[in-house]
């Protein structure tokens, strides 16, 4: 009488311990674990799923594979690149081994690092109120375009004379405000206007300019 015995293999009964997650630029995440608990394995850890998504998404977490050498149960980590700027990502690691794939971790919120903002301050326009004075306003850039914790703005000014005499232009930072009266200016002067935002991280792009020439007297 033969007897045929045979192995069956069971998928981890446990999630990757110690999961961590931190930024490493603006694009990119780093996640790091360790193995789960021994008992938990069930067999040689094949490897590990690791997902990811923007946090605030409903939908299914795309997923990185990293297959580990037979035992390989140190500190491990995958960068994860190609994200979006200061955005808030939810990561999982999960194991598989032959018998299949094991519990996912606890999510771990992670947030990519902050930017300069990409885009300009928009709807940027002014207005003479004198032969000293010039009245600016604009708006903030699209939300999606600064990256980071808005700062203020930086507004931009010099005299547009002739090629042959250049001055230095006048740069004025501001908070939150999304205006100001430039003035002591140079009468019947046309002035180049600039704009720009600025996160914790440095300056944006300018807006394109534009000009108001002051009044004669």
């Amino acid at each position: 009488m033969q007897i045929i015995l045979y192995r069956t293999f069971s998928a981890p009964g446990g999630p990757p311990l110690n999961v961590t997650v931190i930024a490493t630029d603006s694009n990119s995440l780093k996640v790091s674990w360790q193995a789960p608990h021994a008992q938990l394995r069930n067999g040689i850890i094949k490897g590990y799923n690791i997902g990811y998504k923007i946090a605030s998404s409903s939908g299914a977490y795309q997923f990185r594979v990293l297959e580990v050498p037979e035992d390989y149960t140190a500190t491990l980590s995958l960068p994860i690149n190609d994200l979006h700027k200061f955005t808030q990502y939810s990561v999982v690691v999960q194991a598989f081994n032959a018998g299949g794939k094991g519990p996912l971790s606890k999510q771990v919120i992670a947030v990519t690092s902050e930017s300069i903002p990409t885009k300009p301050p928009q709807d940027v326009k002014c207005s003479v109120l004198s032969s000293k004075s010039i009245h600016v306003t604009w708006q903030p850039p699209p939300l999606a375009s600064i990256h980071g914790v808005l700062q203020g703005f930086k507004v931009i000014h010099k005299p547009i004379i002739d090629q042959m005499e250049s001055r230095a232009p006048h740069v004025t930072t501001l908070n939150s405000t999304t205006k100001i009266t430039i003035q002591n200016l140079d009468k019947f002067t046309n002035y180049s206007i600039l704009v720009l935002a600025t996160t914790r991280r440095g300056d944006g792009v300018k807006s394109e300019p534009i000009f108001c020439r002051t009044f004669q007297d």
